[in-house]
């Protein structure tokens, strides 16, 4: 990539808002550390116009999670945020394609959440 610059790296990286962490210390080291090697990419290989960010979904409502899944459960995750709902795989993707984009050329070593402000800063 460095040789073939601008670009863009985007790494996905999932946030639990509002879930109980407790006894998942192997969960939070291996989020830490996608954030910092986030960071420290950006860092690296900003000189060479690469941006590095990585993308944070929430509660995202897809195929896959489908069958174990209640309306119950939607309904405790969206009374989360402040929009509530849950996002689709169309937030994500936007945020991907964003990101991806010349409109982010000056946005690098974040890590973007896609929460519906269940998560702010």
């Amino acid at each position: 990539m460095v040789d073939h610059r601008p670009g863009r790296h985007l790494r996905g990286h999932q946030h639990r808002p509002g879930v109980d962490v407790h006894h998942q210390a192997h969960y939070a080291a291996s989020k830490a550390a996608v954030s910092s090697l986030t960071q420290v990419a950006a860092t690296e290989l900003g000189p060479h116009a690469i941006t590095v960010n990585a993308i944070c979904p929430g509660y995202v409502l897809t195929e896959m999670g489908a069958a174990t899944r209640t309306p119950e459960m939607v309904a405790t995750w969206s009374a989360l945020s402040p929009l509530g709902r849950c996002a689709t795989t169309a937030d994500v993707a936007a945020m991907a394609l964003f990101l991806a984009s010349d409109d982010a050329d000056y946005c690098t070593g974040q890590a973007m959440n896609v929460v519906g402000g269940m998560i702010m800063h």
